[in-house]
């Protein structure tokens, strides 16, 4: 999709992992849905796959500071951020994030679309403009 990246967050000493992971997302998300994918690490004596853009970040700094300087080398103006532990186990479902981008674009007081999966607790929040599945949290609401 144009003009929507994929971030991953990660750090070195999991480098164990990231053939497993990277090999679902390969397996699991369309190879062109991304216009750049992206690698904010510490360091890198591991390979990543073809396609990804290795971002290095000083390890002494704390996390804000690592994503700031590291999300200044990202000119996709939308981006899909997840980290090593974020396994996928099924396809991505591009039509809504393609729909989720849309509304974004639509609705500039909407900064970000969190993706989680829900249902331990319900809670009653009304659907955002009558999408289903997708709701509008404020701070004050309990399991902000």
């Amino acid at each position: 999709m144009q003009n929507l990246s994929l971030i991953i967050n990660t750090v070195s000493k999991n480098a164990d992992v990231w053939p497993m992971f990277f090999g679902q997302i390969e397996q699991h998300a369309p190879a062109a849905f991304f216009e750049k994918k992206y690698v904010f690490v510490d360091e890198c004596d591991e390979p990543v796959p073809e396609g990804y853009e290795v971002v290095l970040y000083e390890k002494d700094k704390m996390y804000r500071e690592q994503f700031v300087e590291c999300i200044k080398s990202v000119p996709e103006e939308y981006c899909i951020y997840i980290s090593e532990d974020y396994i996928l186990y099924d396809d991505i479902q591009t039509n809504l994030i393609v729909e989720y981008v849309d509304i974004l674009k639509k609705n500039l007081d909407v900064s970000f679309v969190r993706f989680t999966k829900g249902g331990i607790v319900d809670l009653d929040y009304l659907n955002y403009q009558n999408h289903e599945g997708l709701y509008e949290l404020y701070n004050f609401l309990p399991y902000f």
